[in-house]
Formats: structure tokens, C-alpha cells, sequence
């Protein structure tokens, strides 16, 4: 029972910890599926995101800037090696260990050893960008959700959908609005224009 408790406990802040980064992405949750995309406005931005399950990361990568999506891989290789290190399933850690192989991610212990502050949003995107910039996002995220839904606990389940969105500011390529959830709760996002498209930027909401 006790070991059961520590998963359990270890799980929950493992999921904190990959919203965090994520949020770091977003300024909110919300998504579609690999490098390109966007969309011709923050608006039509919007529009698109809500017609797809915003829980599902494989399907986040073309709303967000084509130099961040690199964090997103980094935040679910951290819920899958958290996932299996937390298992009582013990064949669970070969098969993700061949799936990182497969996607030729760093060691685990790199972001450990070049004390990487997760709380730091700047030394985390750098972090992402140099060890999983050139990862193929697209299939290695589809590839860790399908490896996560088969962990009891770990499958994602419906989270609170996007509402709309109010009081967007434009400022030449970048742009801030308020998202609004349907349990009435709000989010700060960010938007930044690159060769022409609109994307989630976290970068917009730093500098």
C-alpha cells in the first residue's frame, strides 16, 4: 500500500512538473501535429485549436512557435521516464528505453548535470532547443502517448476545454490575449507571427 501511495504521489508530481513546462509553451494548455502550421491570425488560432483534443501533445506541435515545440518532447520524455521509474510494471523501462533510443534523445542525466533550474523558463528552452531541437517531435510524441496510455494511471484523460478567447492586443508580430475555460477560469496566453503564421509563443510573454 505504502509503495502504491509513493507512485501515486511521484505521478501527481510529475504531471505538475510537465505542466509547468508546458505552460511555459502555451501561457495555457492547447494543440496540433509537427513543425509548420500556425494559422493566419490569433483569432483563426483559436478557432483551430478548439477542434482538436488539447490533451493529446502530438497533436500541440502546429500551434506553437516552430523554435519551442523542442519543449514540448522534453516535457513528455520527463513524464515517460518519470511514468516507468514510478512503475511496478519492471518491462515497462526497457521498452521506453528503446523508444529513446529510437529518437536518439540525450542521457537522462543531462539536464541533471548541466543543473538545469525546471523553474527557469529561459534555461529550460535552451536546454530543450540544444538536446531535443532536431528530435522528429511529431512521432516521438505520438509514439509516448500510445506507450503512456498503456501505463494504469498514466492515460490522459478530458481536461477542461477552451471557452474563448477576450481582450487581444496586437503589437506588430506579437500578441497577448485572455483565454477563458468553460469552468469560467482564465489564462494569459501569447502569440508571436513567424514567415507569416500565427503561433502560441512563450517567448512573446518574456521579452
Amino acid at each position: 500500500m505504502q509503495a502504491q501511495e509513493e507512485r501515486v504521489k511521484h505521478r501527481t508530481l510529475a504531471a505538475l512538473i510537465v505542466a509547468a513546462l508546458l505552460a511555459a509553451v502555451l501561457g495555457c494548455g492547447g494543440g496540433g501535429g509537427g513543425k509548420g502550421g500556425g494559422a493566419s491570425s490569433p483569432e483563426a488560432l483559436f478557432t483551430e485549436i478548439k477542434t482538436v483534443d488539447i490533451d493529446r501533445m502530438s497533436q500541440v506541435l502546429p500551434y506553437v512557435a516552430p523554435d519551442e515545440q523542442s519543449l514540448i518532447v522534453f516535457a513528455m520524455d520527463f513524464a515517460g521516464s518519470f511514468a516507468v521509474a514510478f512503475s511496478s510494471d519492471d518491462s515497462l523501462e526497457e521498452e521506453y528505453m528503446k523508444l529513446r533510443e529510437k529518437y536518439k534523445l540525450p542521457d537522462q542525466d543531462t539536464q541533471s548535470e548541466e543543473g538545469v533550474n525546471l523553474q527557469d523558463a529561459e534555461q529550460v528552452m535552451a536546454f530543450a532547443e540544444k538536446h531535443y531541437g532536431k528530435v522528429n517531435a511529431k512521432g516521438f510524441l505520438t509514439d509516448v502517448e500510445a506507450f503512456l496510455d498503456k501505463i494504469p494511471g498514466e492515460k490522459t484523460e478530458g481536461g477542461v476545454k477552451w471557452s474563448e478567447m477576450k481582450d487581444l492586443q496586437v503589437d506588430g508580430d506579437t500578441a497577448t490575449a485572455t483565454i477563458v475555460l468553460e469552468d469560467g477560469s482564465t489564462e494569459e496566453a501569447a502569440f508571436i507571427k513567424v514567415d507569416g503564421k500565427w503561433y502560441f509563443s512563450q517567448k512573446a510573454l518574456m521579452f
